[in-house]
């Protein structure tokens, strides 16, 4: 009797490690970022790059996106940012979305970093309550960042 608890404990432990590995682990890469053309906005004639977002995934969701220039060793928020920059977006399972990137007026080399967040589905929503009312505090799951490395204007 005492081997079958220690097996069904066992059992039981395996089982919770696995869901909870498939309820919060984040998927790799979740959103694919593609550069169409290169275009010039009608206010003020900036040019801009036209980036192209995909949520090649089977879960929903929200993306963000920045600007970021390489200076003094490092990369920093570029000054001029897309009017879609820093803000939470939702996007659904193999939909995409464009958006118009300003270029740096800080010239040289810059990215687009895309911050995603998986979107939690019911199922995660209700352990996560549960581990709430146990007083279990958990983190949201980590965001996956996607880069994606711009030429400088005179090289393009």
């Amino acid at each position: 009797m005492r081997k079958r608890s220690t097996v069904i404990g066992v059992a039981t432990a395996v089982v919770g490690i696995t869901v909870a590995v498939a309820l919060f682990a984040p998927a790799p890469k979740p959103l694919e970022v593609r550069v169409l053309p290169w275009t010039t906005t009608t206010l003020g004639g900036m040019i801009c790059a036209v980036v192209a977002i995909t949520n090649v995934s089977s879960r929903h969701y929200w993306y963000s996106i920045d600007s970021e220039v390489f200076v003094n060793g490092g990369f920093e928020s570029a000054f001029y940012q897309s009017r879609a920059a820093r803000q939470n977006w939702p996007l659904a399972p193999q939909f995409g979305a464009t958006v118009v990137v300003p270029l740096p007026p800080e010239g040289g080399r810059w990215r687009i970093k895309l911050r995603c967040q998986r979107v939690p589905g019911r199922i995660q929503n209700m352990f996560t309550a549960l581990l709430y009312q146990l007083g279990i505090e958990r983190s949201p799951a980590a965001g996956v960042d996607v880069l994606k490395d711009m030429q400088p204007i005179a090289e393009r």
